[in-house]
């Protein structure tokens, strides 16, 4: 596909503009200008339809290849469609660490816009066969899916192969819900059937090497030979209760009334 062909799509699912759709080619200067009011892209032509409305003009090459970084506002309705943008440290680590090293060369982004931004721009000579759809990265049947951690029993139930990662998923600060607020810091985690000790640490401070495990873990994730696996969830530690046979939060004591 060329440049001329590629195009960016967006879908608005604000309640007072739920029908608007934009379909443009990406590399287009027709439409260089952006109204946050109608959430639409508009020509000079078409800028008298705006006069009154809060709007971005003249945008240049590099905001219209990468708009949720640069144009794009994420939507902040709790309840029905919060957006959050993965910050550029994890995107980065993504694609250079797991990506790139592995020689990905096909991928689905379902829900992952900033990521699949990212990888068109990218400036390396590995040529990627992407479609952008709306939580998902599938490659070679492998797959990996950003939720919450407390999510593992019902992501787990529907999908028996996937196992959890450690890693800490974080986000932009450009939304005022602050989704990492709180000493445990984000709870988003990835889930896949890739091989875990294919994930290299975030970083070298807050995690650590398993070899019982055979993967990176947070620093604060003991491992129980008696589960044999470092089993804290949300990175706070854990300790073996032999009475229910499980790791459970260290603060927590067992009830012998309930048993």
């Amino acid at each position: 596909m060329s440049k001329s062909e590629f195009l960016g799509c967006y879908i608005d699912k604000n309640e007072d503009n739920s029908n608007k759709f934009l379909k443009t080619p990406i590399f287009s200067y027709i439409f260089s200008h952006y109204c946050y009011t109608c959430s639409t892209l508009f020509s000079q032509d078409e800028r008298s339809d705006h006069i009154d409305h809060k709007y971005s003009e003249s945008l240049n090459r590099k905001q219209l290849q990468q708009p949720c970084r640069h144009i794009l506002q994420p939507l902040e309705n709790k309840r029905s469609n919060a957006q959050f943008f993965f910050s550029q440290t994890f995107i980065d680590y993504l694609i250079n660490k797991i990506i790139i090293k592995d020689s990905w060369d096909s991928i689905i982004c379902i829900g992952c816009s900033t990521i699949f931004e990212n990888l068109r721009c990218h400036k390396s000579e590995k040529k990627f066969h992407y479609i952008y759809l709306i939580m998902i990265i599938e490659i070679q049947r492998n797959l990996i899916l950003f939720n919450p951690y407390f999510l593992e029993k019902w992501i787990i139930d529907a999908f028996p192969n996937l196992k959890m990662l450690d890693h800490k998923i974080e986000y932009t600060s450009i939304s005022s819900l602050n989704l990492c607020r709180g000493k445990k810091g984000s709870p988003v985690r990835m889930f896949t059937d890739i091989c875990r000790s294919k994930f290299p640490p975030l970083d070298d401070i807050n995690y650590k090497y398993c070899f019982e495990c055979n993967r990176y873990t947070l620093l604060t994730n003991q491992h129980c030979f008696q589960c044999q696996s470092c089993t804290s969830k949300d990175g706070l530690p854990y300790k073996h209760c032999s009475l229910c046979q499980r790791c459970v939060k260290a603060e927590r004591i067992h009830c012998n009334t309930c048993n």
